[in-house]
């Protein structure tokens, strides 16, 4: 037991080295960002900086000597400042004589003179940043007011700053930087966003990498089993953590996919990997399997983006896949395609639909291959193969029948959804078809109900897919019209049947004025 301690010490203090390197270069890109946010700031706002230059220039203005002040400076005198006329009358004589005395007396008086004009003008044009109780209060508010409307016209009539400012050599400098800055801007997205998945596949190899070095040990095979699944909780409670954290939410996300992705290779491990297995009895080990499934769904139903809905799903998939092929086997995977396909009826995820019936399609093959070809394929598996792959086209194919989707333009991924959808159809329903002759009525069927749904996708302004699905039905229709061949129609007749449906088909577009099926049905009928 203390053995098994200590390995889950050792794996931590593992992980959090290896992943110490990547907090601090997450940390650094962060402040990064945020620094180049600021410059970005300041050079939008120069208004900021210029206001600051004019505060500091007052400052300067009201502290500098006499001989460097601006003629501003004396139209609006600060009261609070001691005057040179006071300062001169301070001081006393210091030269002897009569004409010393009258010289100083003269100068006594010239200041004096000079301090009463400086009182009148300061009375007549007052300072309009003082307050009103420093100024007389025997002038009349009328003429206070004009004295300060006077002194706010000057100040508008006076340039400012950025006005006067002569334009440098380099003043095309802050563009550049902000062209620059933008362009770092979105390399580090781009960096922050893939280091991220990288991170998370790190840790996914990590644990199977412990996995394989801890097989080696003298632990017990469930020992082993209880070791990763340590792992995948610890990466499961730091996902939990980290989704508090705003700045950390994305990482939390991938962190979580690793934790599914650990835990449902514990539950295969269990049952198949040699080292690791422990369960016998195939109905616990399919069991515990769908364990680490059902947790991976749960993941997905609840995941923030189509991205790791895709990973869980297709994960799900591959594990089922591992299984040896049966109808129970058939039928989990067949299940797990149908929630898929049901999670992009939520929201609009298309690139996860398009996974979905993609990893159905390959799911159908490889299936069908390992069960040895179509010959061994028996009704215990054909029925159920039909039943689900059925649901999961008729599941896929609605999704685009909704009014999030009405626009007259051409959508390219939903088309291509849409079309894969139809590929998975096709190859899951010829993969099991029975070959029976009852195949051509209920193609004849599929292809009439197609054709009218695609009316629908008319009505509510999706023309691509009511020209895809009008274009579908005829070609189903056609696939119908060739198996009458196992009713002992000749190929005159087959023919002959396959021109008419052409030809209904052409008419009915030339009526609806749809430029595209009248087209593919004019070059069908020539062919």
């Amino acid at each position: 037991m203390i053995e098994v301690f200590l390995v889950l010490i050792g794996t931590a203090l593992s992980l959090g080295l290896l992943a110490l390197p990547f907090i601090m270069l997450f940390m650094i890109l962060s402040l990064r960002r945020r620094v180049n946010m600021l410059e970005r700031a300041l050079l939008e706002n120069p208004d900021r900086s210029v206001s600051h230059a004019a505060y500091a220039g007052n400052s300067v203005r009201q502290t500098a000597p006499a001989a460097v002040q601006k003629p501003s400076d004396f139209m609006h005198p600060d009261p609070s400042a001691p005057s040179q006329s006071t300062a001169e009358r301070s001081r006393p004589a210091a030269t002897p004589g009569n004409s010393a005395g009258s010289n100083a007396g003269t100068g006594v008086r010239s200041t004096i003179s000079a301090e009463q004009d400086n009182a009148a003008f300061a009375r007549q044009f007052p300072n309009p940043a003082t307050s009103r109780q420093s100024v007389d209060p025997g002038i009349p508010d009328s003429q206070r007011d004009a004295a300060a409307a006077m002194a706010q016209r000057e100040s508008n009539l006076r340039p400012s700053a950025s006005e006067t400012a002569v334009p440098a050599p380099g003043a095309t400098a802050p563009l550049r930087q902000v062209t620059k800055n933008e362009s770092w801007k979105r390399l580090e997205e781009k960096i922050s966003a893939n280091w991220t998945g990288i991170l998370g596949a790190i840790i996914l190899v990590l644990g199977a990498g412990f996995l394989a070095v801890y097989a080696a040990l003298s632990m017990g095979p469930f020992f082993r089993f209880l070791l990763v699944l340590a792992i995948s909780g610890g990466l499961f409670a730091g996902s939990l953590f980290l989704k508090r954290r705003k700045d950390w939410e994305p990482l939390s996300y991938w962190i979580r996919s690793s934790s599914g992705a650990v835990l449902l290779l514990a539950c295969l491990g269990s049952a198949m990997i040699p080292g690791m297995q422990w369960v016998q009895n195939e109905n616990l080990a399919l069991a515990i399997i769908l364990i680490g499934v059902a947790a991976n769904l749960f993941f997905a139903w609840t995941a923030s983006a189509q991205t790791f809905a895709t990973i869980h799903v297709l994960l799900s998939v591959i594990a089922l896949l591992i299984l040896p092929p049966n109808a129970l086997t058939l039928s989990c995977i067949g299940g797990v395609s149908l929630f898929s396909a049901y999670l992009s009826h939520r929201s609009k995820w298309e690139f996860h639909l398009l996974q979905t019936m993609a990893v159905f399609f390959l799911a159908n093959l490889v299936f069908g291959y390992r069960l040895g070809g179509l010959e061994s394929i028996t009704s215990l598996i054909r029925w159920p193969a039909l039943g689900w792959t059925t649901l999961v086209s008729i599941t896929a194919l609605s999704v685009h029948y909704r009014s999030r989707y009405s626009t007259a333009a051409f959508e390219r991924w939903p088309f291509l959804s849409h079309t894969v959808s139809w590929a998975a159809a096709a190859a899951g329903f010829a993969l099991y078809s029975t070959g029976s002759r009852w195949n051509t009525p209920v193609l004849f069927l599929v292809a009439l109900a197609v054709y009218l749904n695609a009316r629908r996708a008319r009505k509510i302004s999706i023309r691509w897919l009511y020209v895809t699905d009008s274009l579908i039905s005829l070609f189903i229709a056609l696939a119908g019209a060739i198996t009458l061949g196992r009713w002992s129609w000749d190929a005159l007749s087959i023919m002959v049947l396959s021109s008419a449906l052409i030809l209904v088909f052409l008419v009915a577009a030339a009526e609806e004025d749809e430029t595209i099926p009248r087209a593919v049905g004019s070059v069908l009928l020539h062919l």
